[in-house]
């Protein structure tokens, strides 16, 4: 079964990456969509998003979704000054305190903008990953994701920021991520800067939903509901070690 992975974006639909991955074998079937064309108005909310994306999702018949930002704010007894647990494992340059924290300060509209969404999205059913086994799920998971560290583990240097990221960034990676991994993409050609780093985070994605721990690795602790918000919550990204066999390594 596929999965869909969602790279966000809240000032404009254009910016949002969209990539549907099926594992088939030793090949990975991938399809990108474009919110841009979508003929939704800018700027993205949360309830046009977590619309599009539950609407979607049911029509592909998919039980996991991945979304690139923080699906909730820090549990005050976690140990830490100021991050969630995944994000001090995972070394992200921005940290998610407690409500209404955030460091850096500007990274804050991202934040509450993606927690809502994760809100709105567990609102029509699609429920935070809360443990790695789907069975019994009535409808699905989001699941956070995190594309920098998705990188990394699978042998290939991040890829750069969009400002900065040329080309060459794009497109090498693209490369190196069809030949190792099997990935077929549709339509064929190089995706965005934001449908790539949805591609990478969604192989951490496929080992949710084949239920395989060579394929994903977990970061941090289940979320959990204190004082009405969503504190801490699990990041998932890839593992080279499942992807034997596949592409050409």
């Amino acid at each position: 079964m596929a999965v869909i992975s969602v790279d966000l974006a809240f000032k404009r639909h254009g910016d949002i990456g969209v990539a549907v991955l099926e594992k088939h074998g030793n090949e990975v079937e991938v399809s990108c969509v474009s919110l841009g064309e979508a003929g939704l108005v800018d700027p993205p909310t949360p309830d046009t998003c977590a619309a599009f994306i539950a609407e979607f999702a049911d029509r592909l018949g998919v039980r996991v979704v991945l979304l690139d930002g923080p699906q909730g704010w820090k549990s005050p007894d976690n140990g830490l000054e100021h991050a969630r647990v995944c994000e001090h494992e995972l070394h992200t340059p921005a940290k998610t305190g407690l409500p209404g924290q955030v460091k850096p300060a500007n990274y804050r509209r991202f934040v509450e903008f993606s927690i809502a969404v994760f809100d709105r999205l567990d609102g029509v059913g699609w429920s935070r990953l809360q443990e790695l086994a789907l069975a019994g799920m009535s409808r699905g998971v989001t699941v956070e994701s995190y594309p920098h560290a998705s990188w990394k583990p699978l042998g290939i240097a991040p890829l750069p920021a969009k400002a900065k990221a040329t080309e060459h960034d794009i497109s090498s990676r693209a490369i190196l991520l069809a030949e190792r991994f099997g990935l077929r993409l549709s339509p064929p050609g190089t995706p965005t800067h934001d449908q790539l780093q949805a591609i990478v985070s969604g192989l951490g994605g496929l080992g949710i939903e084949h239920q395989d721990g060579t394929l994903a690795a977990v970061a941090g602790v289940s979320p959990t509901m204190i004082d009405g918000t969503w504190r801490e919550g699990y990041i998932v990204t890839p593992r080279l070690a499942g992807w034997e066999g596949a592409g050409h390594q």
